[in-house]
């Protein structure tokens, strides 16, 4: 066969094979009521993780890898804002097991693919965590390019690196801050992601992390207490939902409520 020919298949034949294939995985986050809107998640996906400086974005992913861990499950952490002593003390004992590379000063997005590659061939790592979008863009483009623009094809190649390697990919991006006089109780959207509209589009699932504000406080004091907010979600056309959720002893957990109707929300 010509190497240049593209081979076509009919939407039949395709069926077939896919048929003889082993049923799509979908891997639980830990947390009922969220597998109950998401259907969990599952290889080839690039999920979002998004919300305010300081409510919880990191801490979320690290209690997705201490459930999944329980589930013999494999992750790689691309932590790039903190020192390993740092990150490693947010993690209850006994410690989940999961990869870290020790990579000094090394940041960027080659990196991370280097690194995904060598984790999945030594210890059949299933999902990576990287913590943050910013640490693996260029701040200053070369050329004529946008820095959205940067932004878009690092999200388009990390989307098709989890297709490659059939992996899970968590990305962590930041929000701006919310405006206004009332700003303590705006809630992050779509819109809300900074730098890139491509981060949302080229995403299979975007998740926002909001913590909820003390009632008769106008200044920025929080309860316990977060809503994990559905932004996107390509699989099952969910959004606009929310459960809440407890930051109890280093880790979410669904909120403890009289009333059912007010762990998950619209």
């Amino acid at each position: 066969m010509n190497k240049d020919e593209v081979i076509i298949i009919s939407s039949h034949d395709l069926q077939k094979k896919l048929s003889s294939l082993p049923k799509e995985a979908r891997y639980s986050t830990g947390i009922k009521s969220i597998d109950i809107l998401t259907e969990g998640f599952g290889p080839g996906e690039l999920i979002i993780v998004t919300g305010y400086s300081g409510h919880g974005k990191t801490s979320f992913c690290q209690t997705l890898t201490v459930n999944i861990a329980r589930n013999k499950m494999k992750s790689l952490w691309f932590s790039f804002e903190m020192t390993a002593r740092q990150f490693l003390r947010k993690f209850n004992s006994p410690m989940p097991l999961f990869y870290i590379p020790e990579q000094g000063n090394n940041v960027g997005f080659d990196f991370v693919e280097r690194a995904t590659e060598e984790a999945i061939k030594k210890f059949g790592v299933r999902a990576i965590f990287i913590d943050h979008l910013h640490y693996i863009v260029e701040m200053i483009p070369k050329g004529n390019l946008s820095q959205s623009a940067v932004i878009g094809d690092v999200c388009r190649r990390l989307k098709q690196l989890a297709i490659k390697l059939n992996i899970t990919v968590f990305l962590i991006a930041h929000t701006a801050q919310p405006k206004g006089e009332d700003n303590t109780n705006q809630q992050p959207s779509l819109s809300s992601i900074r730098d890139s509209s491509f981060i949302a589009q080229e995403s299979d699932a975007v998740y926002a992390i909001n913590r909820v504000k003390k009632k008769g406080y106008s200044s920025e004091i929080y309860e316990n207490e977060s809503w994990f907010l559905i932004l996107k979600q390509r699989r099952t056309g969910t959004m606009g939902k929310k459960v809440k959720l407890s930051y109890v002893n280093n880790t979410f957990v669904e909120a403890i409520s009289s009333e059912d109707e007010n762990r998950i929300a619209v």
